[in-house]
């Protein structure tokens, strides 16, 4: 299976702790488009590489809500239509009991602060060292999604992240555009064209790997300027098979997945 993602990190000044009765809040504007349940995407509080809980789609699951891969306890609530404002809470409890989340849907940012019995969404994640980065991640199968993420805000209290947000665009974000678009056509014989956008001017590399890993082509390597290109593919040489295509600009990276049929 071709399984393709992209990750962005930011390391916190410090560690928020496990502190029993603390209230943390966490708030951006979020949109996505093209998702499919082979996929997840969402913004997650981390302690340094171990993922506490996230915020958005699960993977196999197309509504958005809080949920942590390694208990249960989460719930979602459907959604799909436009950018949203996600504003989720979560009460500590200090130990190793499960901390509470609770997960609502663009509330009104100018309105008191929600009653988490009226959460859209809500589950259990496990914070037992708090958290001190906040990761941006989303990827799958074949998806071929975009999401964009704005004015990612935590707090210690509902006025931290909701009154400021009156002025975020919502209706104006677009999908972020380092982009790998897939092949066409697809299947092919023997070459294929692929279009991928880049964001900033930087170093990148396109390459197309076979089955086992292995590179079999170069499509560029160097330094590309901000905009969108074309690459051609000719694989007269190569027999028969999927290949992938790799996009990849410092730590990010995108995968697709092509079928080579003679």
């Amino acid at each position: 299976m071709a399984w393709g993602s992209q990750r962005y990190g930011r390391y916190l000044a410090q560690t928020w702790p496990n502190t029993a009765g603390k209230e943390y809040w966490v708030s951006f504007a979020f949109e996505l488009q093209s998702f499919t349940t082979n996929g997840w995407a969402g913004v997650g509080l981390w302690y340094n590489n171990n993922e506490q809980g996230n915020i958005g789609h699960e993977w196999g699951n197309d509504t958005i809500g809080v949920f942590n891969y390694n208990y249960e306890g989460h719930s979602s609530y459907s959604v799909h239509d436009g950018p949203q404002w996600l504003v989720a809470k979560v009460i500590m409890t200090g130990d190793t009991l499960n901390n509470r989340c609770f997960l609502w849907v663009s509330p009104n940012p100018n309105g008191s602060e929600p009653d988490t019995n009226t959460a859209d969404a809500r589950g259990f994640w496990r914070m037992d060292s708090g958290f001190n980065r906040v990761v941006v991640h989303f990827g799958g199968e074949g998806v071929g999604m975009s999401m964009a993420v704005d004015e990612i805000r935590i707090g210690t209290a509902w006025s931290e992240v909701s009154s400021p947000v009156t002025s975020v665009p919502l209706s104006e974000l677009r999908p972020i555009n380092f982009d790998l678009s897939q092949n066409y056509p697809n299947p092919f014989n023997p070459t294929t064209n692929i279009n991928y956008s880049v964001k900033n001017s930087g170093y990148i590399t396109l390459k197309v790997y076979n089955i086992l890993g292995q590179p079999v082509a170069t499509l560029f390597e160097g330094i590309r300027e901000a905009g969108t290109y074309k690459a051609t593919f000719d694989a007269s040489r190569l027999p028969s098979g999927v290949y992938f295509t790799r996009l990849q600009a410092g730590d990010v990276s995108i995968t697709k997945k092509m079928l080579l049929l003679k």
